[in-house]
């Protein structure tokens, strides 16, 4: 076993020790040698006493669990912030072995009361997630990517509060531009805050196709992209403060 991704997991150096059971639950084992480390805690914090109640791991074996974000119905989206595909490599010179792809939104209820199997809601798109805000009337969620290049995304569910039961999957557009920067950190942006622009949702492919995050417009309008920041606004259903975009026609990458 790997020990150096041992000491980084949660389970510190005692996976050998875990019952199949509960190595069932995990998204990826690695091979049982190198168990993915992402995944997350749920703790029940009392405001009155200011202790901490109850801690335990509600979600366990993915990678890189970023931002997220709850949703009304009680839950946490947990969102992967990477792409990668099943297999055996060095990184930072270890070998890693996958046995899952990720770049996936996982969901955790509120009513875990323990490690639960992890559900990859493989429709919400396989790119590297950001954070999730869900629209509360709709229950639309509205996604952002942390990556240089990235898109603003939009999932409409098939039936709201049910995330695996599938949905659309879609990316912002501006009209009328074949590509364009939004972002705000440039010396010389393209574009001023608060300045308006005609936009429109244009629906990506269905999972299975040869891409991960994608949009080929050509001669079409681009796709509406943000800085990294992460931030989205659920009240109103659009970006937060600190959101931007840009356009960009993402690599061809095998999708799972």
């Amino acid at each position: 076993m790997e020990h150096y991704i041992v000491e980084g997991s949660a389970f510190v150096d005692g996976y050998d020790k875990l019952s199949e059971a509960t190595r069932s639950l995990l998204y990826d084992r690695g091979a049982d040698e190198t168990p993915a480390l992402g995944g997350t805690t749920t703790t029940i914090y009392n405001p009155l006493t200011g202790d901490a109640e109850k801690q335990f791991l509600s979600l366990a074996g993915t990678e890189i669990n970023c931002a997220g974000g709850p949703t009304p119905w009680g839950s946490w989206l947990s969102c992967e912030e990477c792409f990668r595909v099943p297999g055996s490599q060095t990184e930072y010179e270890h070998a890693i072995t996958r046995d899952q792809p990720h770049g996936y939104v996982f969901e955790v209820s509120s009513q875990a009361e323990g490690l639960a199997a992890a559900e990859p809601i493989k429709a919400m798109g396989t790119f590297e997630h950001e954070a999730c805000a869900v629209h509360a009337d709709t229950g639309i969620v509205y996604m952002t990517e942390d990556r240089y290049h990235s898109l603003f995304y939009r999932f409409i569910p098939n039936v709201p509060g049910k995330l695996q039961a599938g949905g659309r999957l879609q990316a912002l557009a501006l009209d009328n531009h074949s590509s364009v920067m939004t972002h705000n950190w440039s010396s010389r942006p393209q574009t001023m805050l608060n300045t308006p622009m005609k936009t429109r949702w244009i629906d990506l492919p269905p999972r299975g196709q040869e891409i991960d995050v994608f949009i080929v417009l050509e001669d079409e309008a681009g796709g509406n992209q943000h800085d990294g920041s992460g931030q989205v606004d659920g009240d109103s259903g659009g970006l937060g403060e600190s959101s931007h975009h840009s356009l960009l026609i993402h690599s061809i990458l095998p999708v799972y």
